[in-house]
């Protein structure tokens, strides 16, 4: 795109940003649209210049406003009884994107957006009961508890997420009976619950411990093999369930097994993305490292 190596929406971008007051005027606006009021974001976070999407503090600013416009007392009302539908679905919105707007300082800010992001999805979670339909209350639990289970490995309490992301998966294991399409919600939520129990098992051996939780491993390992297998059609699933795979194999030492199992997986990420894409290069990284790994241990 013509801006994309230096457009005003760009904090990161060398140039000049534009003013703050300029991008919350432009969210306003976007709010006052019908048409645009109709998505989440009401379409302010892709830029229309450079097609990027909108990130640092332009981002923050624009979802502040915009969870504002929806609900100014979506943290501070007292309570949520006698709420209408509408009222209901407002404050949902507004919650949804006050916590998009910390998810985006996360990378910077670290635990104190973290925990103000968690005080948020427990204020949704509160909402649930307002939901009259059972499934999708159901299912906004799941999504739910899913970033609850993020934020907690991503702040390293590493042992409260595995039990956390564990009562979420048996949970939903249990709803697929009654709810088949909620299948759909089970890659993501599998990967968290196998990503705490591989960073709980590194956080074990970084500390010497005299026996480092290698059970955890054995566990995540087995997950995502079985993932593997459900999702295996789905490309992107696919592939992120490889990659996790193989670095439960590193971590194991089965560095001979990562290897026949992501060579081939290189190969078509290189035929169906093309040589130069990101996920080819993330692709071919791991293979390198893996490659190291068996030629310095094996």
């Amino acid at each position: 795109p013509l801006f994309q190596s230096g457009c005003a929406c760009r904090p990161d971008s060398g140039m000049g940003v534009g003013h703050i007051h300029c991008f919350q005027d432009f969210a306003r606006a976007s709010f006052a649209d019908d048409k645009k009021k109709i998505k989440l974001d009401c379409d302010v976070t892709k830029c229309k210049h450079c097609s990027q999407l909108k990130n640092g503090i332009l981002k923050f600013e624009m979802f502040l406003t915009l969870s504002k416009l929806c609900d100014p007392d979506c943290l501070t009302r007292q309570s949520d009884q006698g709420l209408t539908i509408a009222k209901v679905g407002a404050l949902m919105k507004a919650l949804n994107l006050l916590s998009g707007a910390l998810l985006d300082g996360e990378s910077s800010s670290g635990d104190s957006f973290r925990c103000s992001r968690l005080r948020v999805i427990f204020r949704q979670k509160n909402l649930l009961n307002q939901i009259a339909c059972p499934e999708l209350r159901l299912k906004t639990e799941f999504k739910l508890s899913f970033e609850i289970g993020q934020i907690l490995y991503a702040s390293k309490k590493y042992q409260v997420a595995i039990d956390f992301n564990r009562r979420n998966y048996e949970k939903l294991i249990l709803s697929i009976s009654q709810y088949p399409h909620f299948k759909f919600l089970r890659p993501s939520i599998v990967r968290s619950y196998a990503t705490s129990l591989v960073e709980c098992f590194k956080e074990s051996y970084r500390s010497n411990m005299h026996e480092p939780l290698y059970v955890h491993l054995d566990e995540a390992e087995r997950l995502i093999r079985e993932e593997s297998r459900e999702n295996r059609d789905h490309l992107h699933t696919y592939r992120s369930n490889i990659g996790l795979l193989c670095n439960v194999l590193i971590a194991q030492g089965k560095y001979e097994e990562a290897k026949q199992i992501h060579s081939p997986h290189l190969e078509e990420t290189q035929r169906i993305f093309g040589p130069l894409s990101p996920a080819t290069k993330e692709t071919l990284r791991l293979q390198e490292y893996i490659c190291f790994c068996v030629d310095e241990y094996s």
